[in-house]
């Protein structure tokens, strides 16, 4: 299970509906709560503050850093929605969508599943749960 930004911030203010999303994969399914980092500075500028993120890194089971291979995989994602789809997709959900094609079969919760949906489209393997 990956979390976007929007599924981080609802997280770590205790939204019901994605607790309870995240408590049926994680503790009832046995799946892993994944977050890429570069989703941490979206939900630092949407007001989560320094301690919260730190306390992330306690509940999540991978942090995963922006290595080249996923830069380039995220790149790829970009490319791939401008040239088939005219459309700009922005670097976190890039990155976001990479994790999630990496870790098939996978479950990303997100608020806007738009630009997920139209990256992991191919990949029948990724369930996206609007947060």
């Amino acid at each position: 299970m990956i979390l976007d930004s929007d599924g981080v911030v609802k997280y770590l203010r205790g939204d019901p509906r994605v607790d309870a999303m995240i408590e049926s994969e994680i503790l009832q399914a046995g799946s892993r709560l994944v977050v890429p980092s570069v989703v941490l500075v979206e939900a630092a500028r949407a007001g989560i503050t320094r301690d919260l993120l730190e306390d992330l890194g306690k509940d999540v089971h991978e942090l995963v850093p922006v290595d080249v291979a996923r830069a380039h995989e995220a790149a790829a994602l970009q490319t791939y929605a401008a040239r088939e789809f005219d459309r700009e997709v922005g670097v976190v959900d890039a990155l976001v969508a990479a994790e999630a094609l990496r870790r098939t079969p996978a479950i990303v919760i997100t608020s806007d599943p738009s630009d997920i949906r139209l990256l992991c489209d191919s990949a029948k393997r990724v369930a996206i749960w609007r947060s």
